[in-house]
């Protein structure tokens, strides 16, 4: 018979992935960027309206996180944005993609990764199936290991000093496009590989010297970017999207 893992193993699991620490929270309902430890993680999946990510876990209807300490520069505009349903909820999604939302992959609890395809942020909030939709910030798109206090010693950075990142497109986007959104964005990068097939999930693996704008440069990457060390890790935790 199989065995389910037990929701401790979960959290445990999902904390590996995205990291171990707690974040800190105030009375303005502020919610400080960190990475989730296993008690968050598994006190946060009994939660139906939180949003667990590698930069915290957090009600986004009523909690705002605050990412300055990570260094990526501010939230803009983008044709990608974050979804939570309502609980209860999901399969309303179907109404939605009659509208041209595409979905690209499921973020705990009750939300998803969405290419808005034309549709209004504002527009998709007001939809009665959706608890919240806002954008993806620049710190949810960055692996810990690139934030601004975690740099000098980041797992990514190379014996040649260089910094080595993976960047996981979702279904779509060219490795191509992505290759040359970085070049355009990072003077200096090197392209190391990128996938080639047609069908299969676009990536693009990249070296690029260090520098103390590295995190700002890597947020005009509409999407998510990970140090070259997390290269197992799932796709579903790990998706880049590039404008």
């Amino acid at each position: 018979m199989h065995v389910l893992p037990s929701r401790t193993a979960l959290a445990a699991a999902l904390a590996i992935a995205l990291g171990a620490s707690a974040p800190a929270t105030s009375a303005t309902h502020t919610v400080t960027a960190a990475q989730p430890s296993v008690a968050t993680i598994d006190a946060a999946r009994s939660d139906p309206h939180q949003l667990i990510l590698q930069a915290g876990a957090f009600d986004p209807a009523a909690q705002v996180l605050d990412a300055s300490s990570v260094g990526a520069g501010s939230a803009t505009l983008s044709s990608y944005a974050i979804v939570q349903f309502q609980p209860g909820h999901l399969d309303e999604r179907k109404a939605l993609v009659a509208r041209g939302v595409q979905f690209l992959g499921y973020i705990p609890n009750n939300a998803y990764y969405v290419r808005l395809n034309g549709l209004g942020l504002s527009e998709l909030a007001h939809h009665p199936a959706i608890r919240w939709a806002g954008v993806v910030q620049p710190a949810m798109k960055l692996d810990p290991q690139l934030w601004q206090a975690r740099r000098a010693d980041s797992a990514a950075r190379q014996e040649n000093g260089r910094y080595e990142i993976i960047v996981h497109g979702f279904a779509g986007v060219a490795s191509a496009h992505i290759a040359a959104t970085l070049q355009k964005l990072v003077p200096g990068v090197r392209i190391t590989a990128r996938s080639e097939r047609a069908e299969a999930a676009p990536y693009v693996r990249a070296a690029m010297v260090p520098r103390t704008c590295i995190c700002a440069q890597l947020a005009g990457l509409s999407g998510r970017v990970l140090g070259g060390h997390n290269r197992f890790r799932s796709r579903s935790s790990s998706r880049v999207a590039s404008t």
